[in-house]
Order: C-alpha cells, then sequence, then structure tokens
C-alpha cells in the first residue's frame, strides 16, 4: 500500500510538472488571439472539421512542438481533443488565421494602442481650435459674446469628433500617435516662429498660420510615422531631440550675437526655431537608425539634457560673476549638449521601459522641489542671496534624484535579463522506479530514466 501511494504521488508530480511545461501561446501571427471560440470560428471557419466547436487553443512546449487543443459538443456531448503539432504545422495555421481574421474583420487586426493618446491630445487640442477660429473670423467677444462661443464650441467639439470617427478602421500605434500630438502641439510652435521669421504684424495672420501649422503637422506626424512604421522608442526619441533643437539652435544663433538689437534679430530667431526643430526630428531619426533606443531611454536623455540647462543655471546662482547675455547662451548650450550626450551614453546601457523612463522625470522633478524646500529652510535667514541657493539646492536634489533613479532602473533591467538567460528544469519519471515489467516494452524502449535535468543558459 505505501508502495502504490508512493506510485501514485510521483505519477501526480510528473503529470503537473508535464502540464506546467506548456505554455499558452498565440493562434496568430500578429500574437492577439489567444483563444478561437465558436463566434470567431463562425467567421473565419478554420475548425469546420468539429461538430458543436466550442474554443481551440495553443500550447507550447519546451522541446519547441506544440499541442492544439479543442474543446467541442458533438451531439451535444462535451468532447476535448489534443493534437500534436510541429512548428512548420503551427506557422502555417497561424498565417491561415490572420489571413481569414483580416478577410473576415479587416479592422480586427488593425494596432491601435495610439488611437487613444491622440484622441486624448485632440481633445486638448480642440480647446486651442475653438478659441481661435472666432478669432480668425473676425467675431469680438465683447459685442457679440454668443456667436463667439457658440462657433468656439463647435470648433472644440469638431476637433474631437473629426479624428475619432477618421480613426476608427485606422491604424493608429503607439509612435503614430506620439507623433500626430507631437506634430499637432510643435506646429502652432511653428507656426508662430515662422510669423517671427516673416515679420507677419497681423495677430491674426499670425494665429491662422499657427493654426493651420498645427493641423499640418498633426496630420503628417501621423503619417510620418505610419508610412515608415516608427517603433516607439524612435517616435520618443525623435520628439526628445526636436524639443531640444527648439531652444538649442536659438541659444546657439543668441551665443553668435545674432540676437542683439539688429534688423535681423527677428528672422534669426524665427528661422533658428524652425531649423532646429526640423534639425532636432532628424537628429532623433538617425540616432534610433544606429542604435534602439527605448521609450524610456527617450526619457531618460530629457531628464540629462535638462540637467544641461539647470546645473550651470544653478552654479551661476551662486557665484558672483557678472555674465553678458551672449556669454550666458552660450553657457547654457554648451550645457544642454553635455547632457543630451550624458543621456545618450546612459541610454545604452540602460534600455528603460516607458514606466521607468517617466518615473525618472517625475522623480527628478521630486527632486528638484525637495532641494529647494530643503535650502528655503536653510538659508531664508542666514544670507542676502538666499534666493540664489535655494535655486543651487533644487539644482542638487535634482541632480541626485536623476542619478539615482537611472541607476536604480538600469540595474534592475540588467538582472532581470540575467535572470532571464538561465533556466533549470528538473523532472521526475515514475516509471524510472517502478521498472518495464513488459518484456516487449523492454526491448522496444529500453531503460526508462528516473530524472531528467536540462540548464539552459
Amino acid at each position: 500500500m505505501k508502495k502504490l501511494s508512493i506510485i501514485l504521488a510521483l505519477i501526480l508530480i510528473t503529470i503537473s510538472i508535464s502540464f506546467a511545461q506548456e505554455q499558452l501561446t498565440h493562434l496568430d501571427e500578429a500574437g492577439k488571439i489567444d483563444v478561437i471560440d465558436s463566434k470567431l470560428n463562425s467567421k473565419i471557419k478554420i475548425f469546420t472539421e468539429y461538430e458543436g466547436f466550442e474554443e481551440a487553443k495553443l500550447y507550447q512546449k519546451q522541446d519547441e512542438t506544440y499541442v492544439l487543443e479543442v474543446f467541442y459538443k458533438p451531439n451535444g456531448k462535451s468532447s476535448k481533443t489534443r493534437k500534436d503539432m510541429t512548428k512548420e504545422e503551427v506557422t502555417e495555421m497561424r498565417s491561415n488565421v490572420t489571413a481569414q481574421v483580416k478577410l473576415s474583420s479587416p479592422s480586427s487586426e488593425l494596432n491601435q494602442e495610439g488611437r487613444e493618446y491622440m484622441l486624448y491630445g485632440n481633445g486638448i487640442a480642440s480647446i486651442y481650435y475653438g478659441l481661435t477660429v472666432p478669432v480668425l473670423l473676425n467675431i469680438d467677444i465683447n459685442s457679440n459674446a454668443k456667436t463667439f462661443l457658440g462657433i468656439g464650441m463647435i470648433t472644440a467639439s469638431a476637433g474631437f469628433a473629426i479624428p475619432y470617427f477618421a480613426s476608427r478602421n485606422s491604424q493608429v500605434s503607439k509612435a503614430d500617435g506620439y507623433m500626430a500630438i507631437y506634430g499637432q502641439s510643435r506646429g502652432a510652435i511653428h507656426g508662430f516662429a515662422l510669423s517671427i521669421a516673416l515679420e507677419v504684424r497681423d495677430p491674426r495672420l499670425a494665429l491662422g498660420t499657427a493654426f493651420g501649422m498645427s493641423i499640418l503637422e498633426g496630420v503628417g506626424g501621423y503619417y510620418l510615422s505610419r508610412e515608415n512604421n516608427f517603433s516607439t522608442g524612435t517616435a520618443s526619441t525623435m520628439r526628445a531631440m526636436g524639443d531640444f533643437g527648439l531652444v538649442l539652435a536659438p541659444l546657439i544663433a543668441g551665443a553668435a550675437g545674432g540676437l542683439d538689437n539688429n534688423q535681423y534679430a527677428p528672422q534669426i530667431l524665427g528661422g533658428s526655431v524652425l531649423l532646429g526643430g526640423g534639425l532636432g526630428l532628424f537628429a532623433g531619426k538617425y540616432m534610433n537608425k544606429n542604435e534602439d533606443f527605448s521609450e524610456g531611454d527617450a526619457y531618460q536623455m530629457v531628464g540629462s539634457g535638462l540637467l544641461g540647462y539647470y546645473v550651470p543655471l544653478s552654479i551661476l546662482s551662486v557665484v558672483n560673476v557678472s555674465v553678458s547675455g551672449q556669454a550666458l547662451f552660450g553657457i547654457l548650450a554648451a550645457g544642454n549638449l553635455i547632457g543630451i550626450e550624458t543621456g545618450v551614453l546612459m541610454a545604452k546601457k540602460s534600455n528603460l521601459t516607458g514606466s521607468q523612463g517617466r518615473y525618472v522625470l517625475l522623480g527628478e522633478l521630486a527632486g528638484g522641489v525637495f532641494g529647494a524646500g530643503i535650502g528655503y529652510l536653510a538659508f531664508k535667514n542666514n544670507i542676502s542671496n538666499s534666493g540664489g541657493y535655494v535655486f543651487a539646492a533644487s539644482g542638487v536634489g535634482a541632480t541626485a534624484a536623476f542619478i539615482y533613479l537611472t541607476n536604480y532602473y538600469a540595474k534592475k533591467m540588467k538582472k532581470e535579463e540575467n535572470n532571464s538567460r538561465a533556466s533549470i528544469d528538473f523532472n521526475i519519471n515514475p516509471i524510472g522506479f517502478m521498472g518495464v515489467t513488459n518484456q516487449a516494452s523492454a526491448k522496444d524502449l529500453g531503460p526508462a530514466p528516473m530524472f531528467n535535468l536540462g540548464i539552459t543558459f
């Protein structure tokens, strides 16, 4: 009796280990369909040979073979079948499932991960559009407030409704959404910069230029990402470098004396904003061509680049040195370049997730506020330049938080990567303990192993 109990226990252990080795996997090429139920099967007609089909699942074994599990009800009686499949058979089945799904419902295969984000951005931008259109139509809010507000509200609602309905059956990946909103928001800045460069005197014309550029660049950013199949990392890096270019180019122009009081200063300012933004986008695209930066890496670059502004200003706030405007522009430009390059070097070793990158930025902000609070309590009544020391303490806090969080997440990602490289599989075979009693079986199969140990590096 005791021997029988041991054998049964070993059998149960083996069964549980065997099932633990099977992992549920997808049935289509896109990795979106884990289960095909009766409703989906009625559209794609893949498992027509099973009467009363209910659902099908695919499991992958550790030896890269597969098991197809099908539940069905012939004559109302519940049944289940498990069919072994090779890798080639699974590839063919997935291709067939994908083709049939696309044929029966084209929208089900669309990547719309970024649609919600894009529509949120459209909703916020619509507030700007709602305030802009009545002004462009020369409606005076003081003398005709109802018309102004009515047209503004209609425009604001249209700013959401048009992209909502236009994107229902269109691909909007995360990268597409990012680039659409980036173009929409920065397009307005580019429009104002163009008006400055062209010395537009009419405020309505300048506002109209910004309005038109916002829509044009929003649509253009979406199609640029979609047609080039941008990854989330590429879109995020382009956004980061585009924003730095918007500021860095005017700083360089100012350091060179181009923004001094002269007749070409407006053209130089507006032109440098446009040129810097464009070059920044190109640089971000080129950077991701050589390095596969993630979304989190891009946020890390943003944090480091911002410190490139903040740290020099923190030092200058406590150093009693007179600095000219040109020199200040040059210091900030150099600090930003150093900060960006530092962020790039750190990103090459990090590969942070999007959430981790955002935490780094939020932590940097929180560290700056914390440092400012400490500085305010420590220096508010002690010295005349207390404001400068509070600013400097804020810079120290922001820098410390950035360094701590980037190192913390980089080590965490590296640890997870190392853990995923090695695995140990240990199996117990009760047949090996029992022996093979049937001589024919023993002759055909040979001795059965009692243990199986597999180590993967």
